[in-house]
């Protein structure tokens, strides 16, 4: 009877130590998984910034070239844009270059 009392405690102790690691191997995965979450989530952010910035540069050409084909007054801008660049004397400086 004693060496069966013996087998179980080694075995009970031995469960404990695994169950002890078990926690530590769930957190690294979590850890893991947050990472590639994060990195996909950069990823992704950086790329809509660049078209973000892709179209207001395209906005900014296409005006430009229309005030240069009309003698320095763009005729297909629209008007929020032409109120947002009379305003602050940037049309001048857009369309001249300096």
């Amino acid at each position: 009877m004693s060496n069966q009392m013996r087998c179980f405690d080694a075995s009970r102790s031995d469960g404990l130590q695994r169950a002890w690691k078990r926690p530590f191997n769930k957190f690294e995965g979590l850890k893991i998984g947050f990472d590639v979450c994060w990195g996909l989530g950069y990823v992704v952010a950086t790329l809509f910034f660049v078209v973000v910035e892709m179209s207001i540069d395209t906005i900014i050409i296409s005006f430009c070239q229309d005030a240069d084909e009309h003698q320095g007054s763009a005729q297909f801008a629209p008007s929020l844009l032409m109120e947002t660049l009379d305003g602050q004397g940037e049309m001048q400086r857009l369309t001249q270059g300096s």
